[in-house]
């Protein structure tokens, strides 16, 4: 048997908005003793270029004063389409043609007087494999979060997060994928990664040095968007930041769930479990190198 694969595509738009400069000639009037007569100026202003990778730059829907600071949008879409036929005894068969759409998200972030931010990141309806359907079939626009959550920063050195984030272990996972380069993370990133539960984080540097401490649950009511359920099981996590250099910074993660060893359900009494990981302790080293 044969198996052929015919193309694979993938396509990643990030959404955003941009500008297009343009003026009008401007009409000068003449000094007194000339009265009546006009100067047309007819050289039109110079419009900056403007090119289609600009609408990832103006993404910035407001910027004020007051309590709200500066709004900003940005968001993903990843699909792809796969074509596949199989030559079995030198007869076609068993044609596979599918667009897949990967990922559908829109993100929002705030900045917010008393260095205070707030941001999500949520699944819109896509109607590929959507809990909820099409938003014309009667489903609502956003299907869950990813992320929903509330930050501190009185200091470069001290934060605070409150609400629905990603429990980071490995350097991939911490990538956000916005910026990942295929559509699928890596097999280790799947099974012991990828979780979002809601929680609270205190991160802090000493001598250089980061530490951040986290405190989960890994459970959900059933109904979207899966807001918090705290008869779930908790966890702890822990991720270390050590700079060997202005390019070369070193990492260490843990994460732990209570869930007996693995042979207990994370979500305990809650209606969800989408969010704790199948291991009870969970270990990672990693690296960042960066060049030019």
């Amino acid at each position: 048997m044969k198996t052929r694969i015919y193309s694979l595509l993938r396509t990643s738009v990030r959404i955003g908005f941009f500008t297009l400069a343009f003026g009008l000639p401007g009409i000068t009037q003449l000094s007194a003793g000339e009265y009546g007569k006009a100067i047309i100026n007819d050289k039109m202003p110079v419009a900056e270029a403007c090119t289609p990778c600009d609408i990832f730059d103006k993404n910035t829907l407001y910027e004020g004063d007051g309590f709200i600071k500066k709004v900003k949008l940005k968001g993903r879409y990843h699909g792809q389409y796969i074509s596949q036929a199989e030559d079995i005894n030198d007869v076609r068969d068993n044609g596979y043609h599918n667009f897949q759409h990967r990922r559908s998200r829109i993100q929002m972030d705030f900045d917010l007087a008393h260095d205070l931010s707030f941001g999500f990141d949520a699944n819109y309806s896509d109607g590929d494999g959507s809990r909820t359907g099409l938003v014309r079939d009667g489903g609502p626009f956003i299907n869950n979060f990813q992320t929903f959550n509330l930050q501190w920063e009185p200091s470069d050195n001290f934060y605070v997060i409150i609400g629905k984030d990603k429990q980071d272990i490995t350097r991939e996972d911490i990538q956000s994928s916005r910026f990942i380069k295929t559509v699928e993370r890596a097999p280790i990133v799947n099974e012991v990664g990828q979780q979002r539960p809601w929680g609270a984080q205190v991160g802090f540097i000493v001598n250089g040095i980061e530490h951040r401490i986290g405190a989960w649950v890994y459970g959900a009511h059933d109904d979207g968007p899966e807001w918090v359920d705290f008869r779930a099981n908790r966890g702890a996590s822990y991720n270390l930041t050590v700079p060997m250099n202005d390019n070369l910074s070193l990492h260490f993660d843990w994460n732990y769930v209570n869930n007996d060893g693995g042979r207990e359900r994370a979500r305990g009494d809650a209606a969800a479990d989408t969010f704790g990981s199948a291991y009870e302790h969970a270990f990672a080293l990693g690296v960042d190198y960066e060049q030019g």
